[in-house]
């Protein structure tokens, strides 16, 4: 079930390479759903403000107290300077501590390969998962 359905800003160009980034945020418990919401509702105007976006979602699986984020970005600067602009910088280390073993992966893609899905962002995760690593960069 999707909490926030995926929103385009900006224009791809096919032939532009841009930086994908997917996370998996698997909470510890339930209870800690509903904080975890209320962070994400601080967050979820931030990109639309962020130089750089084009495209962001979340996904929630509540029974799994997990949820997936999926963003493209014109570069990696890009992505980055959202990641430490507020209030992501500030959710992110209040959240840290409710979540067991988040992953992140980031990669490269052509403009003409997107948009890019929930499929084939999980699918980077799970190799990453069974990769053991947890983070890319």
């Amino acid at each position: 079930m999707p909490a926030l359905p995926w929103r385009s800003y900006g224009t791809v160009k096919n032939e532009a390479e841009y930086t994908v980034m997917a996370s998996r945020l698997p909470l510890r418990r339930y209870r800690d759903i509903r904080f975890f919401l209320g962070c994400s509702k601080q967050v979820e105007e931030q990109p639309t403000r962020s130089a750089g976006l084009i495209g962001y979602g979340l996904y929630a699986q509540f029974l799994r107290k997990t949820f997936w984020t999926l963003s493209v970005w014109q570069s990696r600067d890009s992505l980055e300077g959202f990641a430490r602009a507020e209030p992501h910088r500030s959710v992110m280390r209040d959240i840290n501590p409710l979540m067991a073993a988040p992953t992140f992966v980031t990669w490269r893609l052509n403009g003409s390969e997107l948009p890019i899905g929930w499929r084939a962002a999980r699918d980077k995760i799970a190799i990453q998962l069974l990769d053991g690593a947890g983070q890319t960069g």
